[in-house]
C-alpha cells in the first residue's frame, strides 16, 4: 500500500530538492561573470529598531572607541561577567541598517557565547545606523562614504592590543547591511577573520585579487519570503542584489569547494579544498527579520553550531553549550 506524505514531509522534500538541484547546480555549472553594479546613493531599509543597551545575563558591557578618518567611532564590547582562564575568541557582530547598538545586542541573541565564557563579542556602530558596504550600499553611510572597512579593522586591532583575545580565532557575524560589509571585509587578503556568518545578505561582488592566505569558512542563511534580499536577486533598485546561488558560487570558488554538496534538511554544506566549509541555511517561509525562537532554529543557535564545528575552530572547548 502506498503511503501518503504528510504536508510537513512534502515541504521538506521540495526544499531538499531545491537545495540539491538549484543550489547544487551552481557547483557544476560555469561561474557566471559578476554583475555590473551601479553606484547609487541609498539602499533598501531594514525597519528601524531602537532599544536600550542592556547587558545579556552573565555579561558586562563596556564602550571602546577608535579614530578613523578623523571620526571617533564607537563599539560595544560584551564580555563574560566572571574571570576566564584563557584568551577567548572574538566574534564581531555588524548590525543591520536602522538598528541601534542596543537592538543589535538584544536581537542577535548571542550573549550566551559570552556568558558561558566561550567568546568575547564586539558590536561596532555604523554612522547613521548604516554601513558603507560599497556598490551604493547602504543608507546614510552610502552618502557620507566613511571607510567602514578601516573602522572595523581598527576596532579589532584595538582589542588585539588591549583585551585578552585569541587573535587566531576571530569571526564575523553580519545581518542585512552589516552582512554586506562583512563580505567586503573578508576580501582583504591580510584580514584577521577566519569565519563569517550572515543572515539576509549576499556578497555584492566577487572579491578582487587573490584569496587570503588564511582561508575562511562561510555561513549564508536566507529566508524564502525575504523581499529585501530575494533568493533570486534583484537587478534593479537602489542596491542591486545578486542571486543567492551566485553569491554562494563566488564563496565556493574562493575556497575551492569542488566536492558535491551534502544536503541535510534545509542545510547544504560544501567541504572545500582549503579545509574550510561553505554552508547554506534556508529558512522556509521566513522574511528579512533576524530568525528567533519561533522561526525554527534561531539564527543564534545556527551560528553557535557553525562556529563550534571543529573544521572551523572558532569555539573549541567542550563545555556544555546552550546552542
Amino acid at each position: 500500500m502506498r503511503r501518503r506524505l504528510r504536508p510537513g514531509c512534502a515541504v521538506t522534500a521540495v526544499l531538499t530538492a531545491f537545495l540539491v538541484v538549484v543550489v547544487g547546480y551552481v557547483v557544476l555549472a560555469p561561474l557566471p561573470p559578476p554583475p555590473v553594479l551601479p553606484v547609487v546613493a541609498t539602499g533598501p531599509a531594514v525597519a528601524a529598531v531602537t532599544m536600550p543597551l542592556v547587558a545579556p545575563p552573565g555579561t558586562v558591557l563596556s564602550t571602546r572607541s577608535v579614530v578613523v578618518g578623523g571620526l571617533r567611532r564607537t563599539s560595544v564590547l560584551v564580555r563574560p561577567a566572571g574571570a576566564t582562564p584563557r584568551a577567548l575568541p572574538l566574534v564581531v557582530v555588524l548590525h543591520g541598517r536602522g538598528q541601534s547598538p542596543g537592538a543589535a545586542v538584544t536581537v542577535s541573541d548571542l550573549g550566551a557565547l559570552a556568558a558561558s565564557g566561550r567568546a568575547v563579542l564586539l558590536y561596532p556602530e555604523g554612522l547613521g545606523a548604516s554601513w558603507n558596504a560599497g556598490h551604493g550600499c547602504c543608507g546614510p553611510a552610502a552618502v557620507r562614504r566613511p571607510d567602514d572597512t578601516a573602522f572595523v579593522q581598527a576596532a579589532v586591532a584595538d582589542l588585539r592590543e588591549h583585551v585578552d583575545i585569541d587573535d587566531r580565532r576571530i569571526a564575523l557575524v553580519g545581518y542585512s547591511n552589516g552582512g554586506k560589509l562583512a563580505y567586503a571585509l573578508t576580501c582583504d587578503p591580510h584580514g584577521p577573520f577566519s569565519a563569517l556568518a550572515t543572515y539576509g545578505a549576499v556578497p555584492l561582488g566577487r572579491c578582487p585579487g587573490p584569496a587570503p592566505p588564511r582561508p575562511l569558512s562561510y555561513l549564508l542563511a536566507a529566508g524564502t519570503a525575504d523581499t529585501v534580499m530575494p533568493l533570486g536577486g534583484r537587478e534593479h533598485g537602489a542596491t542591486p542584489e545578486p542571486p543567492v546561488a551566485v553569491g554562494l558560487a563566488w564563496l565556493r570558488a574562493r575556497d575551492r569547494c569542488t566536492a558535491p554538496p551534502v544536503a541535510a534538511g534545509t542545510t547544504t554544506t560544501w567541504h572545500c579544498a582549503t579545509g574550510t566549509r561553505v554552508v547554506f541555511r534556508l529558512y522556509p517561509g521566513h522574511g528579512h527579520a533576524w530568525p528567533t525562537d519561533g522561526d525554527g532554529p534561531p539564527m543564534s543557535a545556527v551560528i553557535g553550531t557553525f562556529l563550534s564545528d571543529p573544521a572551523i575552530g572558532i569555539i573549541r572547548d567542550d563545555s556544555p553549550r546552550p546552542f
